[in-house]
């Protein structure tokens, strides 16, 4: 209902509205308070009350709606009063704007219990007091708009600490003290405007500071330094002592000469080192931390090189965003155990050249270090070491699946030779695949402490067994959640770009970009259907805005054969009958009490609304009992 005419106040009865999803009444001339009524639209994502006249304060109910994970806007209005400790129920909220209100008092310390803010605008308000330093606990926060209060005091160094921070908007406030030089280490900040406060002393020289349309300082008299181009005056220099210049004499060019010895012998060390053996860092240690948690014996590059006949090209599998997995024959190395003379192992090496292929690499460690499943990929060892040129080497060591990945047996040419050995799969094993997949996401989201999200479900991602065992593979994107059992967003945000692959993300990934168990169902709905139509998302058939979601909602559920994997159908004269036995023949039973059943979960997956979507749980459950009956019905 925004921008018309309306007057008055808010109905109180909107809060009967329990099912609202989004409520935007912005730009209309209401009135009068806030109902606290609106507390009662739990299910509520997105509520905008924007550029209206509203006055007095908040309600707390409004605080409490723990589904917001949208957006709050209550900008341009006239509300006041303090920011309620309150606050800190918005767990979920993406973006928090109150700008240009009369809100008052200090900012509660409690902001810092929101932990999926992106956008925190709180300008042209009457806030005073200083600026907690605890606001530095946002680490997903994008901006930060404190302009145009009354706050005092000096800026807190640790909001240095917001690696993700690109927009920090403090002018026109009473702000002291000198600029911290720590900001110069937020690589991330384009926009910096400190204008119109007291601020003194010199101004630091990087980062930010080097950015004359990007930094503002405008109305701080009392500034000096900085780059030539802001035209500031020169610092005084510091006045020297007789004892200091001394000591300069002295101690620099003997520390000078410390300091260049010991890079000496820093490199006589590392030329000692045979390759095979990596240079320790700090980010090693602690990654090898992870790995130690892992109880798998490390393996050396060499070892590596040898059972893959040197990253032969006749041995290569496979290749991906971040690196290619590699046909070996290893010793089972798990710790603990006797090893067999040879175990067939897919080795994927880390192409480290790739933006993001180290993260991705610590990322999959992080995940399978605690993780145990018959349906998720097995990691048999790992690889940090360098290679025999004294480049970085990352590797992981997973069981060998012979039978690849599902999406060679649901994309295969026709008329390829691979075709000839690998046979179509049955209804039955298709089923069997897809329960597999959901059992795997299902003990990821309820089971796994912490909770994961794979952020990268699709059929090139699910490994196939000599038994046709379905296994998740590539933990690559996968996120870690704080707190297992939830369905809520993740408290950080992927400033990489969208996770996951086109075709198989789900909408609300390209407009919040928080990553949630719901959106691994979208997936797995997308997966489900490409399973049983043999159509991937990214289909050359899905153009001028066609989907593949669109494709089979259209059939559906009464021309379900339109859509349907053409190598499901059976021989000629047994028309829209498909058969749920192996591929020499079996039972054969309507689509409508098989497949159709099938199909309706990949639907129920793929809505729109994030959290009218099934629980994987409920998906696995389903599944297996359209499985049961088919089998029933077959046998």
């Amino acid at each position: 209902m925004q921008g018309n005419r309306l007057t008055g106040p808010i109905p109180s009865s909107i809060g009967n509205l329990t099912q609202l999803l989004q409520l935007d009444l912005s730009s209309n001339t209401l009135n009068g308070s806030i109902p606290h009524t609106l507390g009662n639209l739990n299910r509520l994502t997105s509520l905008n009350l924007s550029g209206n006249a509203l006055t007095g304060h908040v309600p707390r109910e409004i605080f409490s709606l723990v589904s917001l994970s949208l957006v709050m806007d209550l900008s341009d209005n006239r509300l006041d009063g303090p920011l309620p400790p309150d606050v800190s129920g918005l767990t979920n909220l993406a973006q928090l704007v109150l700008t240009g209100n009369q809100f008052s008092g200090q900012l509660p310390k409690q902001l810092d219990n929101c932990k999926s803010l992106e956008f925190l605008d709180l300008d042209g308000n009457f806030f005073d007091g200083s600026i907690p330093p605890s606001l530095s606990k946002l680490k997903g926060l994008r901006r930060l708009n404190l302009a145009s209060n009354r706050l005092s005091g000096s800026i807190p160094p640790d909001l240095s600490q917001m690696s993700g921070l690109q927009e920090l908007y403090l002018s026109r406030n009473d702000l002291t003290g000198t600029i911290p030089e720590e900001l110069e280490n937020l690589t991330s900040l384009i926009e910096l405007d400190l204008s119109y406060n007291n601020l003194d002393g010199s101004v630091p020289l990087r980062g930010i500071f080097t950015n004359i349309s990007g930094f503002k300082i405008t109305g701080n008299a009392n500034l000096c330094g900085g780059i030539p181009e802001l035209d500031l005056p020169r610092c005084p220099a510091a006045r020297n002592t007789h004892p200091t210049r001394w000591l300069l004499q002295i101690v620099v060019p003997v520390l000078s000469i410390a300091l260049f010895l010991a890079i000496l012998l820093s490199m006589f060390q590392w030329y000692r080192k045979r390759p095979g053996q990596a240079i320790k860092t700090d980010d090693d240690a602690t990654l090898d931390d992870v790995l130690d948690e892992m109880n798998y014996q490390r393996i050396s590059y060499a070892e590596l090189d040898k059972a893959t006949n040197s990253f032969a090209d006749t041995n290569l599998i496979g290749v991906g965003k971040f690196g290619s997995v590699y046909l070996g024959t290893l010793p089972l190395l798990l710790k603990g155990t006797s090893a067999p003379d040879k175990v067939a192992v897919a080795v994927k090496v880390f192409d480290l050249c790739q933006i993001g292929a180290s993260k991705t690499f610590v990322s999959e460690c992080e995940a399978l270090r605690n993780i145990r499943h018959r349906n998720l990929v097995r990691i048999i060892t790992c690889c940090v070491s360098v290679d025999a040129r004294g480049n970085d080497f990352r590797a992981l060591v997973f069981e060998f699946m012979p039978n690849y990945s599902l999406d060679r047996w649901l994309n295969m040419n026709p008329k390829s030779e691979e075709l000839k050995i690998m046979k179509n799969l049955s209804v039955i094993q298709r089923l069997n695949i897809s329960v597999d997949i959901a059992d795997a996401l299902c003990y990821l989201h309820t089971n796994s402490v912490p909770q994961i999200i794979h952020c990268d479900v699709k059929p090139s991602n699910v490994l196939l067994s000599d038994d046709m065992r379905a296994v998740v593979g590539d933990f690559g994107l996968a996120k870690l959640l704080l707190e297992p059992g939830s369905h809520d967003t993740c408290s950080t945000t992927s400033t990489g770009g969208l996770r996951g692959t086109i075709g198989y993300i789900p909408p609300e990934y390209g407009t919040t970009g928080k990553v949630s168990t719901y959106g691994d169902v979208y997936s797995f709905g997308i997966t489900l259907l490409e399973i049983f139509t043999g159509r991937s998302p990214t289909d050359d058939a899905f153009k001028d805005g066609l989907t593949l979601l669109e494709f089979v909602a259209a059939s559906f559920p009464d021309k379900i054969e339109h859509v349907l994997d053409p190598a499901l159908l059976l021989v000629e004269g047994i028309d829209g009958q498909v058969s749920c036995g192996s591929n020499d023949g079996g039972a054969h039973i309507s689509e409508h009490k098989c497949l159709v059943s099938a199909v309706r979960v990949g639907l129920s997956c793929t809505r729109a609304v994030p959290f009218q979507r099934l629980s994987m749980k409920d998906a696995a459950t389903e599944l297996r009992s359209i499985r049961a009956a088919c089998v029933s019905l077959a046998g």
